[in-house]
Parts: structure tokens; C-alpha cells; sequence
């Protein structure tokens, strides 16, 4: 249980790093030119973050509430 919630974090500092790596080296690189980005590039992937966040925040951990539902099943007994 505790990996995959690990795992849920580390994959929301992956894409929050690709997105901050390319609104500081992408746009030096590029003379400030926000056409040449790729996963933020507001005239083409404006919903690409917002999808990433919407995601992110849905992602559940099925063994966490499996656990809970074990627990609660013992309880009983």
C-alpha cells in the first residue's frame, strides 16, 4: 500500500519536473519562443496540464481501500 502511494507521488514530481524543465530550459533554448515547446505549448496543448492535474488527483490506491474493507470485515467477525 505504502509503494503505490509512493509510486502516485513519484509520478507527479516526474511530470511536474518535465513541466518546469521545459518552461525554463525549453524557452532559453528557444529564444523565448513558446511555439517550440511540446507538452506546454499554449496554442496546440493548453488541456494537456489540466489533464495531467485531473489525472493525477483521481488516481486512487486500490490496495489502500482494499485494506480498509479487510479491516472493516475483521472488525466484524
Amino acid at each position: 500500500m505504502e509503494t503505490r502511494n509512493e509510486q502516485d507521488a513519484a509520478y507527479v514530481q516526474i511530470m511536474s519536473s518535465l513541466f518546469k524543465y521545459e518552461d525554463s530550459n525549453v524557452d532559453y533554448y528557444s529564444e523565448q519562443d513558446v511555439s517550440k515547446r511540446i507538452l506546454t505549448n499554449p496554442d496546440s496543448h493548453t488541456e494537456l496540464k489540466e489533464r495531467v492535474d485531473i489525472t493525477f488527483k483521481g488516481l486512487r490506491n486500490p490496495y489502500r481501500e482494499a485494506y480498509i474493507i479487510l479491516k472493516g470485515e475483521l472488525l466484524d467477525l
